[in-house]
């Protein structure tokens, strides 16, 4: 039987077998976004220049004066964007390896292979579902995951003092905490008031008969350092010096919650909620640009509309809302893809409609008959290459609705997406811009390790013994950028399932 050192080192051939060949999925558990978006570029030096075309150049002019002077020339409508390492973020995942599993494991002649593709699936898999999941932020450059919207007992009843709690949350995704994460509760967006770590998480309304979710069973991590499975954590790194005794001091309506070491980690300057921000009380940063409300930056600005009515969300309508969305959109888009294919630019021939799956089946509900406006199309009545034409690689999962003045538009169930709003978007507009090599694009890169090149082994913080665990870590550095903000991105806010 080979020992572990050859074992892993088996592995590790694999690991690069499997990066060879090609495999590897652009997907995760929760998130369905970044399939669409396929284009990438790899970035060579510190800071690059992009171009944003802003439709800005001038008309050809008509006059009854035949002998005039011919018009100033047009210019072509493209602004200068610079992209330097600040506006990239880096993303990295661990997998770890223990003797007593892989011999557990053995036997036959591509064991070694299999627990490789795992390993390497491991890491895309949560690479890929952080991707989405800053594709979505709710808080933009904010990097929180929700807010509270109520909390309860750990079992659904009213609350009284206790470390437990159930945390109904809003804006964010329930999918995006999982059990045993450690969270940070903000009363505002940068002041930490206490730690805890999570229980259990809670997809749907319903918690133990209740109507109080979604959200997240919690335990606080006060002074004792001791979480519910007996582990003692670091102070450092876990409680933060948080002597609360109960809850009610760090959960409460509206507060932040954020994971713990994500201070510095907000969406992409292209996540949707930076792209298309609702509020213009402060500047609007975005790559090199200090502040999109400047005046000649509007093309800078997608369009959006907010149906919130006394802060409550209304009942989605698809003539009233997709209906004014296509009749805006409408104007700058068909400018914008005619500017691209006649400079043979790629674009989708399809939009995407992003939105959690309850709002999406309430909008294929409705589609169709009375709505006659929007014609509707079954992705398994179009062939494969249709479908890959339509919108990018890996096609989509739901239904096609037409307007008469729009491309058609791809409705994608997105489980991490924003709260009662719908992300209208070109996927052909953005693009992955990344750190790699040779030109190829770039994938995780796993740290270097004295066994295989990849893995190390741990030793006991206390002991300093050798443990029977190895780990190793990949990581990747990427931001996403989109060449046509107004003309390729529209946002429905304030609508749910009715």
């Amino acid at each position: 039987m080979a020992n572990a050192v050859e074992l892993i080192t088996e592995i590790s051939a694999f690991m690069d077998e499997v990066y060879d060949m090609d495999i590897i999925p652009v997907e995760a558990r929760f998130g369905d976004t970044v399939r669409h978006i396929t284009r990438s570029e790899i970035l060579t030096s510190e800071k690059q220049h992009q171009k944003v075309f802003d439709m800005g150049y001038s008309r050809a002019q008509a006059t009854n004066d035949l002998d005039a002077d011919m018009p100033d020339a047009g210019r072509v409508g493209v602004h200068d964007i610079s992209i330097t390492d600040t506006d990239m973020r880096r993303l990295a995942g661990s997998v770890e390896y223990t003797v007593p599993v892989n011999l557990l494991m053995q036997g036959g002649e591509h064991s070694a292979f299999d627990i490789a593709s795992e390993k390497v699936l491991e890491v895309e898999s949560d690479i890929g579902e952080r991707r989405n999941a800053l594709i979505h932020a709710p808080g933009g450059s904010n990097p929180y995951k929700a807010q509270v919207s109520a909390f309860y007992a750990a079992d659904g009843t009213a609350y009284s003092t206790s470390k437990e709690a159930f945390v109904k949350i809003k804006t964010g995704s329930p999918v995006s905490f999982s059990r045993g994460e450690i969270l940070e509760f903000m009363s505002d967006t940068t002041t930490v008031v206490g730690i805890v770590q999570v229980l259990d998480v809670e997809v749907s309304s319903r918690w133990r008969g209740l109507d109080v979710g979604p959200g997240i069973r919690v335990y606080l991590m006060d002074g004792t350092l001791t979480d519910p499975w007996g582990n003692t954590m670091a102070d450092e790194d876990h409680d933060g010096g948080y002597d609360n005794t109960d809850l009610d001091v760090v959960v409460v309506e509206d507060y932040y919650i954020r994971r713990l070491g994500d201070a510095s980690a907000g969406g992409y300057p292209s996540a949707f909620a930076n792209l298309c921000p609702t509020s213009f009380s402060s500047a609007l940063a975005w790559f090199n640009v200090t502040d999109r409300r400047s005046a000649g930056y509007s093309f800078l600005l997608p369009k959006y509309r907010d149906y919130t009515d006394s802060g409550a969300s209304v009942d989605l309508d698809l003539e009233t809302h997709f209906g004014n969305m296509s009749d805006t959109l409408s104007y700058v888009l068909g400018k914008a893809r005619s500017h691209r294919s006649a400079r043979g630019l790629e674009f989708s021939s399809a939009l995407v409609a992003s939105a959690r799956p309850e709002l999406v089946r309430y909008a294929m509900h409705q589609a169709g008959e009375p709505y006659k406006r929007f014609t509707v199309i079954q992705p398994s009545t179009l062939p494969a290459a249709e479908r890959r034409k339509l919108v990018a690689v890996h096609g989509w999962d739901d239904l096609l609705i037409k307007l008469p003045n729009l491309p058609p538009i791809a409705l994608q169930a997105e489980r991490l997406a924003r709260e009662d709003t719908i992300d209208v978007y070109d996927p052909s507009a953005f693009k992955w811009l990344r750190y790699g090599k040779d030109g190829k694009e770039a994938k995780p890169e796993w740290l270097p390790g004295e066994i295989g090149g990849k893995w190390s082994q741990r030793r006991n913080v206390t002991t300093g013994n050798r443990t029977m665990t190895y780990d190793a870590g990949a990581v990747l550095f990427e931001t996403l950028y989109n060449e046509s903000p107004q003309s390729s991105f529209s946002m429905i806010k304030g609508v749910k399932k009715g």
